[in-house]
């Protein structure tokens, strides 16, 4: 983030092809939304699992959502916030990117997934990848980790679920044709008050559901 917290710049870690060195690309600003976060500051931004979507959340919990393209520091705005809501009841106190499916089956899938809970348990992500050296040969694996939770049931689509300070839970997903649609719920039957409002919430995913 800017110093002024205002923008969002990210970075590109090259490899110079002559002194096979790494450093760091200069600055690239990623799109601000139509409508400004000028008035908001920006208060937290998060990479999803995989690493090709990005949330930059202000300080009243509206969320911008950027999909990676396909040239490096190359980032698209895909999602708005002109319908989230403007004021500090709603500034986010926990935000969680739920897994990506299927980044690679343990099992042969069947059919589509009905719901967010179905068949969970049986993705995985490559985490670690290992080589070792034989003469002038190099061999590589990877190994895996399973990834338990809710997920978008469509391929290659990202989901997010997050929580206000006044307790409203907003489950976001990407749709077939790149739109996202937010579906809110409150945590209680009744709003929370601002004299007791949450501060922080963590989200754990585990056994197809995911606690909060």
């Amino acid at each position: 983030m800017d110093s002024d917290c205002h923008g969002v710049h990210v970075y590109n870690y090259v490899r110079d092809a002559q002194t096979s060195t790494w450093n760091l690309s200069k600055p690239i600003p990623i799109p601000p939304g139509t409508d400004s976060l000028s008035l908001n500051e920006i208060v937290h931004v998060a990479w999803n699992s995989m690493g090709n979507a990005l949330s930059v959340v202000d300080s009243c919990g509206r969320i911008l959502i950027y999909n990676t393209g396909s040239v490096q520091g190359d980032l698209s705005l895909v999602r708005q916030n002109l319908m989230d809501q403007d004021d500090s009841m709603h500034a986010l106190v926990g935000l969680h990117w739920l897994p990506v499916y299927p980044q690679e089956e343990k099992v042969s899938l069947v059919g589509f997934l009905r719901s967010f809970l179905e068949t969970a348990d049986r993705i995985q992500i490559a985490l670690y990848w290992a080589a070792a050296q034989s003469g002038n040969d190099w061999s590589y694996r990877g190994d895996h980790t399973p990834t338990k939770g809710p997920h978008n049931p469509l391929p290659h689509k990202s989901s997010l679920i997050c929580l206000s300070r006044n307790g409203l839970i907003r489950l976001m997903y990407e749709q077939q044709n790149g739109s996202w649609l937010v579906v809110p719920t409150d945590l209680e039957s009744t709003p929370i008050p601002v004299e007791k409002s949450l501060s922080h919430a963590s989200f754990v995913p585990a056994n197809g559901s995911i606690f909060a």
